[in-house]
This record gives structure tokens, C-alpha cells and sequence, in this order.
């Protein structure tokens, strides 16, 4: 976790919470997959920089998310769902 964040935004002074785990399952294209994912929370002052492997980010508060996520649910995956779903069920 600590080298993936140093890689993805750049970031190697912050504070972590292990939030948990889960494994969220789909069918793509009639191949099963089976995603682990292993979810912190950070805090840090810095500032992040994107690495090479990231396009662009957005930042939205708690009330600018939850409008997107009825307004415009298309603009996250699946995935993001069944994540809020397990573990921040407040937020749909």
C-alpha cells in the first residue's frame, strides 16, 4: 500500500486506516473475474501528483458525490458501487 500511493499520486507522508476487504465479481465479455481489493483511507496535508498510469482525477465533497451518484451513476464503475455498498452504505 505504501509503495502504491508513493506511485499513483506521489504521495509517502501521510496517515493510513485499514477500511477492509472484498472481493467484487463480474462477467466481461463471458469471462469471470474476481477483483480483490484491499481498501485504506489516507490523510495527508500534501498535495498529490498523478503518476504515469493515472489520466486525470476529480475531487468532489461528500454532498457534490452523492448528487453525482444519482445523477450521473455512469461516470463511476461498478466496482466504486460495490464498494460503497459494503462499506460506506451512508453515501447511496
Amino acid at each position: 500500500m505504501l509503495r502504491e500511493t508513493l506511485e499513483e499520486i506521489g504521495l509517502a507522508d501521510f496517515v493510513y486506516e485499514h477500511v477492509g476487504n472484498i472481493i467484487y465479481e463480474r462477467t466481461v465479455l463471458g469471462r469471470h473475474e474476481n477483483h480483490y481489493f484491499i481498501v485504506f483511507k489516507i490523510t495527508s496535508d500534501e498535495v498529490f501528483t498523478l503518476g504515469d498510469e493515472a489520466v486525470a482525477h476529480k475531487t468532489f465533497s461528500e454532498a457534490a458525490l452523492r448528487r453525482a451518484l444519482k445523477e450521473t451513476p455512469e461516470q463511476f464503475g461498478d466496482a466504486f458501487f460495490a464498494l460503497l455498498k459494503q462499506f460506506y452504505p451512508h453515501m447511496l
